[in-house]
This record gives structure tokens, C-alpha cells and sequence, in this order.
């Protein structure tokens, strides 16, 4: 993973959403090795996590795909209607259909439980609160499987269109991209809507994760990856 500035001043606050005790216990352990990260909340299922997010400020959420009420990307479909948290995927689950949902539902990443290490667990939790996207090489060939000839969906963008889908694939928001392109955060949101359009996606995770599968980001493509990078 590439070095990037996280400008996070207070620990990181996050909550573990997985059915299994040992799984949510190896997650803690690896993230107390870090001050700059702070678990403040365990559930074991879909109905419990709702309760606990809407209740205790969380920053991140990491969630397996696999619960057993509900899978976890319907779990973070209902988080984004409900609360500010974002949901970093952490599954065994690496099967297209999988990854390509949980993109959908709107995940800020998505890393395979068998292929990310402590550290990179830890370096993704800042990234993901930062603002940042965060996904395996393996999410990504995944999510620009959904797309159709994505180097000529990037040719189809204007000027503008390109500048902006470049600052959400950086982690910028509409506020932070209308203030560097000095554009008014209405006019960021239309050439949003026509960047998702164009590249035929829902969510503006995916777009993001288009833009570095795609060749946009060129050589800034390997920081939105942490497994196998």
C-alpha cells in the first residue's frame, strides 16, 4: 500500500460485526496494536449491529459478508440509510456476485479475510476512515468485471468528468472536490450522477474502484489496494 496522509487526530472508533467469537477476537487483537485505532462495539448479527450503530458513534464498521440474519452487504445498505458509519468488508466470501453486491450496497472496501494481515487490517481501517477506498486485487478485478469496456467508458467523460471521478477515486467528497475545482457542490453532484451513468454503476464506491482498474488513476492505482500489493 502506498503511504498517504490520513489526517486522523483521534483514535479511530470501530465496531465488529462477524458471527464467529474467535474471528471478532483475532480482528481485536490485531487492531490493538495500534493507538490509532479504538474498537467501541461487538455484534454477532445483522439485527444486533443496527442497534449498536445507531446507538454508538463508529466511524468504521468491519463487517463479514456471511451473517447470519442478513448478509452484510443488505446489513450496509440499511447502515447508509441510518447512520454515517462506513462498512469495510472483511469475508472469506471473494466470488464475483459477492464482491459486485457489496459494492453495490456501497462498502468502502472490501479485503478477503485470508489474504490480509494485521498490518494491512490496521492501514485499511485509517485509510476507509479517511475517506480513502480501500479493496484486495481481487475486489477490484471483480467490480471492473461489471463494467464494459471501462478504457473506453474513460475516453466517453468530458474534461470536468474526468477531473472529478479522478478526486473521488483520492477520497475527496462533493465539498472538498467543488472547493479545489472551484465549482458549486450542486455542479459536482450532476457531473457525479453522469460519471456513474456513463461507467453503468449504482454506487460511487464502484465508480471509485472503476477509475484505478480502469487506467485513470495511472501510477496512483496501487494505493486503492492493500491485499497482494
Amino acid at each position: 500500500m502506498g503511504t498517504r496522509d490520513r489526517h486522523i487526530d483521534n483514535p479511530v472508533r470501530v465496531a465488529l460485526v462477524d458471527d464467529h467469537p474467535l474471528m471478532r477476537e483475532a480482528i481485536r487483537v490485531a487492531l490493538a496494536g495500534s493507538t490509532r485505532v479504538a474498537v467501541v462495539g461487538e455484534a454477532s448479527c445483522a439485527r444486533d449491529a443496527l442497534g449498536l450503530l445507531q446507538s454508538v458513534a463508529v466511524d468504521v464498521a468491519i463487517v463479514d459478508y456471511g451473517l447470519p440474519d442478513l448478509n452484510g452487504a443488505r446489513l450496509t445498505a440499511k447502515l447508509r440509510e441510518s447512520t454515517s458509519t462506513r462498512v469495510l468488508m472483511f469475508s472469506c466470501h471473494s466470488a464475483r456476485p459477492y464482491v459486485r453486491e457489496a459494492v453495490r450496497s456501497g462498502v468502502a472496501g472490501y479485503l478477503s479475510k485470508a489474504d490480509t494481515d494485521a498490518q494491512s487490517l490496521v492501514e485499511a481501517v485509517l485509510d476507509v476512515a479517511a475517506g480513502h477506498p480501500v479493496f484486495s486485487e481481487e475486489a477490484l478485478v471483480s467490480v471492473a468485471s461489471c463494467v464494459r469496456d471501462p478504457l473506453n467508458r474513460v475516453d466517453q467523460m468530458t474534461v470536468r468528468e474526468t477531473e472529478v471521478w479522478r478526486l473521488m477515486a483520492r477520497g475527496l467528497n462533493n465539498k472538498q472536490i467543488a472547493e479545489r475545482l472551484f465549482i458549486t457542490e450542486r455542479t459536482v453532484k450532476f457531473h457525479v450522477s453522469h460519471i456513474l451513468s456513463k461507467i453503468d454503476v449504482s454506487s460511487r464506491s464502484a465508480a471509485v474502484a472503476c477509475a484505478y482498474t480502469s487506467g485513470l488513476m495511472g501510477q496512483e492505482a496501487d494505493c486503492v489496494s492493500v491485499s497482494g500489493s
